[in-house]
């Protein structure tokens, strides 16, 4: 894969969250590069606070979580 396509950060939300989290350091992505959270009020500031223009995001995840409204959120707050 080109580094200008691979995964530099990792942010996952919900107690499920953190077996993604696990699992990605396991796979070698830096414990440093990772952050969870239990829920989007943590997550939105911290998402807000390290995107940059050129940053593409992915979010998944179950709709029990209401993904959602941390779409909503970006959309709203980060330019």
């Amino acid at each position: 894969m080109p580094p200008s396509r691979r995964v530099t950060r990792l942010f996952t939300v919900g107690e499920l969250g953190r077996h993604i989290a696990a699992g990605a350091r396991e796979a070698g992505l830096p414990a440093k590069r990772i952050r969870s959270f239990l829920s989007r009020r943590g997550l939105h500031p911290a998402l807000k606070a390290a995107i940059r223009p050129d940053t593409a995001i992915l979010v998944k995840g179950t709709h029990l979580l209401k993904l959602e409204k941390t779409v909503a959120f970006l959309k709203k707050n980060v330019r």
